[in-house]
Order: C-alpha cells, then structure tokens, then sequence
C-alpha cells in the first residue's frame, strides 16, 4: 500500500493560564530518565520476555520511564490477547520497580508507548496531552506514523512550570525510501508540540527505519572488521541526512557504540542479510539533557529487531509545593462488611471551570501502580452533594471491598490524569461472629 505523510491529528489539552520558567540553574533538578523503543515484529511477548528486556533496570533509580513498541499485533491492541506486550512490562514494573506508576498509555494502529513516573512526583503533573500523524494510505491509518506524549508540570498556583514531550514513530521501510522517510518526519513533526516554547526536554525514539546505503555483502568488511564507525559515518541515512539539516537539525544523538539493530534472524544472534544490517531504531533528544547511556539490548532474541535504550539526566523547574484541584477528606479504618464511602471538595472553584461530565473518581490499591486502570470507578457527576457539609463536600459509595489498604484518586478527562489523590486506608477483616 502507498504511503504518503499527509494526516497529522491533535488531541491536545485545556488553554494554560499562567506559564513560569525558572532559568536559575541553581533552583533546576535531574531527573533520570529512561527511553526505550522496541520493534516486536508482530511476534508474540510473554512475561519471561518482558524480564528479559527490562531486568538489566531493576536496581536503578529512575524519575520517568517512556516505552515505545512499534508492529505489535492488532489482537493485543484490541484487547483480545490476555499477555500482551504493554501489560506484561507494566506488570513487571509493577513487580520489580513499584514506585513507578504508569501515568500516560495510547496507542495508533499497531505502535503503542506508555509513560511512568516516580510516584513522588505525581503531584507534580499538570496534565497529559496526545498528539497522532498517521502515514499510511494517504494518512487513513497509522501504522506507519508517530504519536507525541506531552506531560507538563505544575509550577505554583496554576501556572506551569515545564515539561516533557515523548515521540515515537514508526517510519515508512526500505532503503529506497529515504526521500519518504524525510517527508514523514516533517509531517510528524508536529507530534513534538513545536509551538510550545516552555517544553524544556523532548525526547524521539522508535523504528525511524533509515538505512545504510550499501549491499548486504558489502557490509560483511565493516562488521567483521570492526569499523562500524565508518559505517556509520559513510553510510547510514540519518546521519546524511542530518547533516545535510533534512531532518532532526537541532537534535542531538548520542554516539552509537552497539551494532545494527536489525535485521536478525528470530531466535539467535545471526543477521539476515536479505536486508543491509542497519542502525533503524534509535533516540534523539534536544533540550537540557545529558545522556549517560545509548545501548541496544542484545540478549533479547524475540525479535527481528532489538531493543535499543537510552538513560538520560534532564533538568526539570524547581518543585512546586503539593497543590491537588481535589480535596479527599481523611478515611478512617474501614470494615470488609460494609460499603466503602468516599467523601471530597473541589477546591477554588474548580469544577466550575474544569470539571467534566467525563470526570471519574477511582479506587486503588494503595500502592498505585496505574493511574488509568483503578480497582473500581464512578463517574464523578454520578456522587451526591451534601449540603449539610461546610464547605460542600461530594459523597458516593463503592461496594463492600476485601481486606487491605486502598485509596481514592480523582481523574479529569480535561488534564488526562489526576487531580486529587487520597491518603492511603486500611479495610480490615470481619471479626467472626462469637455466636
């Protein structure tokens, strides 16, 4: 099928009314962050491949961590695959690495990126806002394309302080179609949100697909020679390209010390030399970032491609104090007998300016993992006012729940994420009766 970068799609969020940037160096934070892409090639992920990917993470402190698949099978991207790639790396977050909490997800055909972060940091996410350029058909489908992840954060009052913005692609294949390629980053370009100038950091990963420029049996010398450097330098796309200013002119790569990552047989560690080997997925950056680490995952055989990293220190504005739009009043130690209560006020007047009939009030395990997939939910507009409350608080109630710690979080569909978060409760065991 014909592929042309035509369509570019925004969903972007509410008009912001105060911006703040702090330049003083001295106020600024690192976060490290981590940005991964990985092409599955429509194979199948499991939970063991999951571990296989991410174990070499387990130990490391990380403030943000962006994913990004490209060619994931449409089975699991509608839902009708119980271990899917997405969820079975979620899962080993969850497992190895509980204080990250997923707080972005989408997905456009068959790519799909979700973002964490630290939940120390939470409170500190102004909104969530997605962006989509499809290219394929004339731009009806997104197979080939890109999806931008904009994560702003809160400065103090309203105002927003910074932000993130997160790309992954998936461009048009074949060593032919350079010239495309380059189109399809200037159509896609948009997913980056140029327009912004108070993002600090962006960060574009994924199968950008751009190749060397020589037969397969020509690059046999380069590698067994051990002068990928030279490979690199004489012969990959993207570097012509950006120095000739096509493409990526004011970003930044780190120098790549890893082999092509694709193409290789599934199963082993041999390259398939039906295609020319070729560095297609990669991580570029512009922004106030360092890069500490640019590697490709070569253990993982799952596989055409292999997955390539890169670890980063980002400068971020000075921490606001916690400022939640939505209050939780305090829950005391509940019973698993009886229905579990929740009680909270919209502070400011905020519901009057930003509430939504789309607004949700969710219940979670205490230890949060997943902002978008709550234990259980009610629309917020569903809650009842209580007027005898000073000032007025809105009640619902959720069913009888096990034992264990819980706590609430109000989601608003305006800003894509929380805005109010409980303290954690405890629902404590029945006694038996003595009778």
């Amino acid at each position: 099928m014909a592929l042309q970068p035509i369509a570019a799609l925004a969903v972007d969020g509410p008009v912001l009314h105060e911006v703040v940037m702090n330049n003083a160096a001295h106020d600024e934070r690192k976060w490290k962050i981590l940005a991964l892409t990985f092409n599955v090639a429509m194979q199948s992920g499991s939970p063991e491949a999951a571990t296989q990917v991410l174990s070499r993470f387990a130990d490391q402190q990380l403030d943000m961590i962006a994913v990004g698949f490209q060619e994931v099978q449409h089975l699991e991207t509608f839902g009708a695959k119980m271990s899917t790639w997405a969820n079975d790396f979620m899962d080993w977050f969850a497992a190895n690495m509980p204080n990250m909490v997923v707080v972005a997800r989408t997905y456009q055909a068959t790519n799909q990126v979700f973002v964490l972060v630290d939940n120390t940091h939470l409170s500190e996410i102004r909104s969530v806002d997605y962006r989509y350029a499809r290219n394929t058909m004339r731009g009806i489908l997104g197979h080939k394309g890109s999806i931008g992840v904009r994560i702003l954060l809160k400065g103090h009052g309203e105002a927003v302080a910074g932000g993130f913005v997160f790309v992954v692609s998936h461009f048009v294949h074949d060593v032919l179609q350079n010239e495309r390629r380059i189109l399809q980053y200037r159509n896609d370009e948009t997913c980056s949100f140029p327009e912004d100038p108070f993002i600090w950091n962006r960060i574009w990963l994924g199968d950008l697909n751009f190749r060397n420029e020589i037969d397969p049996d020509g690059f046999e010398p380069f590698y067994k020679g051990k002068r990928l450097r030279e490979l690199l330098d004489q012969h990959d796309q993207l570097n012509a390209a950006r120095r000739r200013r096509l493409v990526f002119g004011d970003w930044s790569e780190a120098p790549i010390n890893f082999p092509p990552s694709y193409r290789y047989y599934v199963g082993n560690h041999s390259y398939d030399l039906k295609r020319t080997p070729s560095w297609t997925d990669r991580v570029l950056s512009k922004g106030k970032l360092t890069v500490d680490e640019y590697d490709m995952i070569h253990e993982v055989q799952t596989s055409d491609h292999r997955p390539v990293f890169c670890k980063l220190k980002a400068s971020v504005p000075p921490r606001a104090p916690v400022n939640w739009a939505v209050q939780f009043e305090k829950m005391p130690a509940w019973n698993d007998s009886v229905p579990v209560p929740v009680r909270f006020q919209y502070l400011k007047g905020w519901w009057s300016r930003f509430g939504s009939y789309w607004d949700w009030v969710g219940l979670y395990d205490a230890s949060l993992t997943n902002v978008l997939l709550p234990i259980q939910w009610k629309y917020a507009v569903n809650c009842i006012v209580d007027p005898a409350s000073k000032p007025l608080h809105s009640v619902c109630e959720f069913p009888v729940l096990p034992a264990g710690r819980y706590r609430f979080g109000y989601f608003s569909k305006k800003f894509q994420c929380l805005v109010g978060l409980s303290k954690g409760f405890i629902v404590a065991a029945s006694r038996p009766s003595s009778r």
